[in-house]
């Protein structure tokens, strides 16, 4: 079987782990390749604390029932097990080195291993492989809400309305997972802990910057007002990434990443972290869309006349309603009231 790790090219410290524990269990191991294992987990601690991190995964699996590794596809230990001829005969064997659990090691990884198998022994190693986290918070806001959080590295998190993020520090990174919503990012430089946020589909990784991050479906919006980011997205196949540098904007998704545009109006893009919503010739039907976000009633907006018409001006996120009222004012439409409390703006 052909080692699915090639230590010479893969930088993956994790990977590189798994790569060597398996030789070393192997018992085919070289006296040079002994050097080189001995030599990798010495010239750096995170080198060993990973090492460690998998033999405690190893153990795990080693817990799992025969039974409940064949019922998942994972041959037991026992079904390969050496025949009773070549035990004492010279013939080096690994205790307990089945493929099942090899390909826990490689190809589940330690989060399919924790859904898979379900045992206490193994999420005990899932914390182990990754590193508990030396801080770890869920944030949440409700429509129209919004809220400002300062993260133990002097980070300034602002989530604005329907947004929801978990948070978790490591001592060599420092991970966002943003599900739902907008978020406004001034990441505290620290070259050693890069910062990510991860929408699924796409994912911001900077070492300092102030950027501005909204997520709708599989979507996501990136605007950066200082600093430099790395924006990638797309399928695992053919990822996509790009660097945006301060006034830079892209959009991101399952497809990849379209063509970026500088001079992206940042001021409005972020005006919503000081409690207002800007539209500078913005089409009325994305205004509206706008709007939405921070109603409990949506505005309706049907009328095709009306939809093109732009709208320019600064409104405030606590009193939506001021914009409703001074739409016939300033444009050819009126606002319908309906008995279930929404509103419609149609032409007049």
């Amino acid at each position: 079987m052909n080692d699915p790790i090639d230590s010479a090219t893969t930088g993956n410290r994790r990977d590189l782990a798994a790569y060597w524990f398996t030789r070393e269990q192997s018992g085919a191991m070289s006296a040079a390749e002994r050097q080189q294992f001995v030599a990798w987990r010495q010239a750096d601690p995170l080198n060993e604390r990973q090492y460690r991190h998998v033999q405690a995964l190893w153990d795990a699996a080693g817990q799992v029932p025969a039974s409940r590794l064949r019922a998942l596809g994972y041959a037991a230990a026992a079904d390969h097990a050496p025949p009773a001829a070549a035990i004492g005969s010279g013939h080096r064997h690994a205790p307990g080195f089945s493929p099942g659990r090899r390909r826990i090691i490689y190809g589940m990884g330690a989060t399919c291993a924790v859904a898979a198998v379900g045992s206490a022994a193994t999420i005990g190693a899932h914390r182990l492989w990754r590193g508990a986290p030396d801080y770890e918070a869920a944030f949440s806001t409700n429509r129209g809400e919004q809220r400002r959080e300062q993260l133990p590295d002097s980070t300034q998190f602002d989530l604005n309305t329907g947004t929801t993020a978990r948070v978790q520090f490591y001592d060599d990174r420092r991970n966002v997972a943003l599900a739902a919503g907008e978020i406004l990012c001034r990441v505290a430089p620290d070259p050693n802990r890069p910062f990510v946020v991860d929408a699924d589909t796409g994912s911001v990784r900077t070492l300092g910057a102030c950027f501005n991050m909204r997520r709708e479906g599989d979507t996501i919006v990136v605007t950066v007002a200082q600093g430099e980011i790395e924006l990638s997205a797309g399928p695992w196949w053919r990822r996509q990434t790009t660097r945006l540098a301060a006034g830079w904007e892209a959009s991101a998704g399952p497809d990849g990443i379209p063509p970026a545009y500088d001079n992206a109006d940042v001021a409005a893009k972020t005006a919503w972290r000081d409690g207002q919503i800007v539209f500078r010739g913005t089409p009325l039907s994305e205004a509206v869309a706008e709007l939405n976000r921070y109603l409990d009633q949506p505005v309706l907006l049907r009328d095709p006349k009306v939809r093109g018409m732009r709208i320019s001006g600064i409104f405030r996120i606590d009193d939506p309603g001021a914009l409703l009222a001074a739409l016939p004012r300033i444009m050819p439409v009126q606002v319908q009231p309906h008995a279930d409390g929404r509103a419609e703006i149609v032409a007049r």
